[in-house]
């Protein structure tokens, strides 16, 4: 199972690497939809408790899902499956899968047929609308087709028409789609043959590009708002975001959008649905990269996406879970702690908490204080917030208990009764804990292997927990380490292995250092010696086995590679035992800096009848191995 990290001001991340969420009312959980990052929940369907943060048992559905749908039913959702080219049914009641749908091949140059997006239509929810997309060409949109049961209508609609993006309306009979690369809203009809285009308009374009329909309006992440089926603007909400939900019972619309994907903050806004106007927002410091798929849940929650900006996309994402009061004004504290990092011997007044309210303004509220480590740091015991004021602020002070614990996380909570209590978080670093690293042998050859030597890592702190510590070697293409090892629980080291690194260049010996390190840790490093084994050689390959004797004088492409020696100019000499059939230059001169030079072959149209015939190549040079291959020329009379 993963770990369920702290619920702090009413956020909450889960370590979930989602390419999709979605809420299921009727269980309370949020259905996630994870291709292959996150180990022990690839290519399956996993439920999250959004109010604890635990995450439930994965259902396998099949390779990389990554779009969900959900059915009016109440326990039918719908998955499109990117590595497969299908889609495929999800029964949230028994946890089980159901029907598979391939959505085909086309002929040549289209290929497989893959699900750009899915929706269920109402009331039947065997029945679902597929954009279908190739992948790897410029033109890749195949138009929308309806599955009854798995079977698909007739009736398609026309490539690059339908939408990208598809909505189905409160009727069986009425779907919308937009297109992203020319902003055009279609409207689109349903009937027993299969689906067709019937109308649409262009709308406003705009780098975010998905659309959600809701109670006859169609939303659009640039926050705009139209009727579904006149097409009619009844306004714009702000600058919109990179995703957008509708809570019709509070009133509220939700957009989240990132001012900047390298260092945030993730902004959460919500406004008033009939006013176009914003009601308040919320600043998600801490979190980079882009966001998605925004969703509802629960009395007062949010959740989306969030993916490292600087992976590809489905990578290193996470899944975060928002109480606010956004959603609904229940009576809430929040706790912030700044700055939320200290060194224990820092003493008194290190940081300042702030502590808020979210209403109730007109009487003073007493909150009482609570630390998780109450012996590592110095908080008042309560704090009052003067009537008329929202907030107030108190100090915090860390106490040095002169022994070797490592990093803590200090959780401190402020609780009144009739509020959900706020929670903020200090990390203290320890200054007595420290990482020892030795490794036998300190020298060995680069062909030495995987397990070319054995290192361990010691802490000097409690043994009580693992403690997962960070590996890394300054030169990886000599020496190798895993990126992170643990050392368990009951235990103070753990062993690993340095990898030899046989790098085939002449590079003499070679000293990279070996370091194990983790935040609130002094590093324990070492240095390694590795030998070289190669000697300075040649190779030589042609860009295709075999030629025509009528290739003409750029029949083939030969190239030589030498493996030292690189800050010198290098002149190979070319051998060729077969003149008459083929032209080989002299020799090459490799530049210096460079590792290989190339040049061209002619073929040597002799009008002769003759047999095939393999001619050897070979490249030589002083102080070098030479290398050979061989080139057959075929015969065209």
């Amino acid at each position: 199972p993963l770990p369920i990290n702290p619920e702090v001001n009413g956020l909450r991340r889960v370590d979930l690497s989602a390419a999709d969420i979605i809420y299921d009312a009727a269980r309370g959980e949020i259905l996630a939809a994870v291709s292959s990052i996150t180990d022990g929940y690839e290519n399956s369907l996993t439920p999250l408790n959004p109010l604890t943060g635990q995450v439930g048992q994965p259902t396998w559905i099949g390779a990389a899902p990554w779009k969900l749908a959900k059915a009016d039913d109440g326990k039918t959702f719908w998955a499109a499956l990117q590595g497969q080219g299908a889609v495929r049914r999800y029964d949230a009641s028994s946890r089980s899968i159901g029907t598979r749908i391939s959505l085909g091949v086309e002929e040549y140059p289209y290929g497989q047929l893959y699900a750009g997006d899915i929706v269920v239509q109402p009331g039947h929810p065997g029945v679902v609308a597929v954009m279908r997309h190739t992948s790897g060409l410029s033109y890749s949109h195949r138009g929308v087709a309806i599955f009854d049961d798995g079977v698909q209508r007739p009736q398609t609609t026309v490539p690059g028409m339908g939408g990208d993006v598809l909505e189905w309306s409160d009727s069986p009979t009425n779907l919308y789609g937009f297109s992203q690369d020319s902003a055009r809203f279609n409207r689109l009809e349903v009937t027993a043959t299969g689906v067709a285009v019937i109308s649409g308009e262009h709308q406003n374009n705009s780098s975010y590009k998905d659309i959600l329909y809701s109670n006859g309006l169609v939303y659009f992440t640039n926050g705009l708002v139209i009727d579904a089926q006149s097409g009619q603007q009844l306004g714009i909400y702000g600058d919109g975001g990179h995703s957008v939900c509708v809570d019709e019972s509070s009133g509220r619309v939700f957009f989240i959008t990132t001012s900047d994907p390298y260092r945030g903050p993730v902004i959460v806004t919500a406004y008033d649905r009939d006013k176009f106007t914003p009601i308040a927002s919320r600043s998600l410091s801490g979190i980079t990269g882009t966001v998605g798929t925004l969703i509802r849940w629960g009395e007062d929650g949010l959740a989306f996406i969030n993916r490292d900006y600087y992976v590809s996309d489905g990578e290193n994402a996470k899944v975060w879970l928002l109480r606010t009061s956004l959603v609904a004004d229940v009576p809430r504290l929040t706790l912030q702690i700044a700055p939320a990092e200290a060194h224990e011997t820092a003493g008194s007044n290190v940081a300042t908490a702030t502590l808020t309210r979210n209403g109730g303004f007109e009487t003073p509220l007493t909150v009482q204080l609570f630390a998780n480590r109450p012996g590592d740091v110095e908080i008042p015991a309560t704090v009052t917030i003067p009537a008329g004021e929202a907030q107030v602020t108190f100090p915090i002070g860390v106490k040095n208990n002169n022994v070797a614990e490592g990093t803590r996380l200090v959780l401190i909570t402020g609780r009144a009764t009739g509020w959900i209590p706020g929670t903020g978080r200090l990390t203290i670093y320890d200054d007595e804990a420290r990482l020892s690293l030795s490794i036998t042998p300190l020298s060995f050859t680069e062909n030495a292997g995987a397990q070319a030597a054995k290192a361990t890592v010691t802490r000097n702190t409690s043994t009580e927990a693992p403690l997962r510590v960070q590996l890394s070697s300054t030169d990886r293409s000599e020496a190798s380490v895993p990126g992170a090892v643990v050392i368990p629980a009951g235990a103070s080291s753990v062993t690993f292995f340095v990898a030899a690194v046989n790098d085939e260049e002449v590079d003499g010996p070679q000293a990279p250092i070996i370091s194990a390190y983790l935040t609130g840790y002094a590093p324990g490093r070492q240095q390694v010696e590795v030998r070289d084994e190669d000697r300075a050689a040649l190779s030589i390959t042609l860009s295709k086995p075999a030629i025509s004797e009528s290739g003409g004088p750029y029949a083939v492409l030969l190239t030589v590679t030498r493996n030292a020696k690189l800050s010198e100019a290098l002149t190979v000499t070319l051998q060729n035992n077969l003149p008459d059939r083929i032209k080989v230059p002299a020799s090459v001169t490799i530049a210096a800096g460079a590792r290989r030079a190339s040049v061209w072959v002619a073929a040597i149209d002799d009008s002769i009848m003759n047999e095939n015939q393999t001619a050897s190549l070979r490249a030589v040079a002083t102080f070098f191995a030479p290398a050979q291959t061989q080139l057959t020329i075929q015969d065209d009379d």
